[in-house]
């Protein structure tokens, strides 16, 4: 069995909100990043793969 961890899903942040201006709207931009990225991921993890996204909300 594999595991893939990604501690803190909040801290991965689009590169459209990196190289944009301040200033600039985002909104929902990385909601969609992470809808798109799980969807292709689900794809290659057919085969005893355990994905574990951790978040820390304040």
């Amino acid at each position: 069995m594999s595991v893939i961890v990604i501690d803190s899903v909040a801290a991965l942040t689009p590169r459209a909100e990196i190289e944009g201006e301040m200033g600039d709207h985002h909104v929902g931009l990385q909601s969609r990043l992470m809808s798109q990225a799980l969807r292709k991921l689900t794809g290659s993890f057919q085969t005893n793969t355990m994905v574990i996204l951790l978040t820390k909300l304040e």
